[in-house]
């Protein structure tokens, strides 16, 4: 027997205009395929202006805020138990969607998430990574402690014996 996918719904004031297929959990994000429904064809435009600023959030990133805050505006995102969800990032290239979900509405929820990603698969080729160079270990100073000198002594109030008087 095979499992019912998760479906997330994109809806503009009363109107479905998208579901959200769930395909992978990449936590925190969702990832998964649009199915655009009617209504959708009007927002692309949104969607398309949003990931290209999410792509270059190092030049402006007050632009992006204030492109996803516009697309906020316009959607909500509906989980798949029929509950809105008060706060999202949710991000469409064509037909694909990555998207992660909030708990709680605040007012600096937004500020607080850790950058969007990009792209919803693409990784970071070995050659492109720049590393750090190694530094050599410092060496141990003179007066420092022996590893085991300088942890505390770990005693439970529950399991020590109790003095008797």
């Amino acid at each position: 027997m095979t499992e019912r996918p998760q479906i997330f719904l994109v809806a503009r004031r009363e109107e479905l205009i998208a579901e959200l297929v769930v395909e992978r959990l990449d936590p925190p994000w969702l990832r998964g395929r649009v199915v655009p429904r009617h209504g959708f064809a009007a927002l692309r435009p949104l969607f398309d202006h949003e990931r290209e600023l999410a792509a270059n959030l190092d030049r402006d990133p007050a632009a992006w805020a204030r492109a996803y805050r516009r697309l906020r505006g316009e959607v909500r995102l509906i989980k798949p138990d029929g509950h809105q969800v008060p706060e999202f990032l949710l991000h469409i290239d064509g037909n694909r969607a990555w998207w992660r979900c909030g708990d709680r509405r605040s007012d600096r929820w937004l500020e607080q998430q850790p950058r969007p990603p990009v792209a919803s698969s693409a990784r970071p080729s070995p050659a492109s990574v720049t590393r750090a160079p190694r530094r050599p270990p410092a060496p141990p100073a003179a007066t420092a402690r022996p590893p085991h000198a300088r942890r505390a002594p770990v005693v439970s109030t529950e399991t020590a014996p109790r003095s008797s008087r």
